[in-house]
């Protein structure tokens, strides 16, 4: 299994903060990109080889991610000039021989990647995508009759959208060799796996942003403002109490004195197996391993080393 990301485009409705630099490159935080999320997720998930699908100022992201980042060996494969996403993941596959967890570069994702391996194992799939409930872009108004009753502003709607997050098996070969009229592999390859019956979908209810305006940015970066992520998960710091999300089997120290709650999963704390939505006394040095990925919420008295 390997992995790799789509992070070649021109973020053409990105270029008010991304006008020198691929969107990829945008900072969450300070010395901390979208690019260096993802990667950071793929290590998390014990992936070692990351292939970057490079195009528009590409030079930036060479220099800085080299041949290793975290730990990963971190290779490339370039286009010269914009050739769209069926090229490059064509590409791709014409010179690896392995099946591939493929991101979209300009999505942040909380899903745990475990996930989404054992969701394709279960399913006898080529393509295996994550998907999310949409948002809508507008407010929604409510009417009874010729009486508007209600306003909703951007709920989320009852569909689902493509999370431009994948686990490709190399079988897809055979499809990726056939003639289409578009570039794009969503408008391609897509609606001939759907007819044949390829795709497994993996609904996905957590934190999920696609990065593609200013103001989905700037929306990103706020969130971030209280957050720090790490090869566990994250820490989410609030007022009066803070969220750690731990991503299967990883193990988190915390230190303190007072009340955790399992909002989300399942974990031990020496060697006892607690459930979801269970408060816990805790009093000195713990280490909390999630058997899944989990969302643990903290008191004030603690803190995760």
């Amino acid at each position: 299994m390997i992995g790799a990301i789509l992070t070649g485009g021109y973020g053409k409705r990105m270029q008010s903060v991304a006008e020198n630099i691929p969107k990829t490159m945008l900072k969450l935080k300070e010395n901390y990109t979208i690019l260096d999320r993802q990667l950071m997720d793929f290590g998390s998930a014990g992936i070692k080889d990351v292939y970057l699908l490079i195009g528009f100022k590409k030079e930036v992201i060479k220099e800085r991610y080299g041949n290793s980042f975290y730990g990963i060996n971190i290779h490339y494969f370039e286009e010269e000039k914009p050739m769209g996403t069926l090229w490059a993941i064509r590409n791709l596959f014409d010179n690896v021989d392995d099946d591939v967890i493929l991101r979209n570069g300009d999505t942040i994702c909380d899903m745990d990647m475990i996930d989404l391996i054992d969701f394709s194992k279960k399913h006898d799939k080529i393509f295996s995508m994550v998907l999310v409930k949409m948002i809508s872009p507008f407010g929604i108004v409510k009417v009874r009759g010729k009486e508007v009753v209600e306003f909703q502003e951007k709920p989320i709607l009852n569909h689902y959208i493509n999370a431009g997050y994948y686990l490709i098996r190399k079988e897809i070969r055979r499809f990726l060799e056939r003639e289409y009229q578009d570039k794009d592999i969503e408008k391609s390859v897509f609606p001939v796996l759907a007819k044949e019956g390829q795709i497994a979908g993996l609904k996905y209810q957590g934190f999920w942003k696609s990065v593609d305006s200013a103001k989905d940015y700037e929306e990103v970066v706020k969130s971030y403002s209280n957050r720090d992520d790490f090869d566990f998960g994250s820490l989410i710091r609030g007022e009066r109490s803070s969220f750690l999300r731990i991503l299967r089997n990883k193990e988190v120290p915390v230190s303190g004195k007072g009340w955790i709650i399992i909002r989300e999963g399942r974990i031990r704390i020496d060697g006892k197996l607690r459930k979801n939505n269970t408060m816990i006394e805790l009093n000195g040095e713990k280490i909390i391993k999630a058997e899944r990925m989990s969302l643990i919420e903290m008191g004030e008295g603690f803190e995760n080393r």
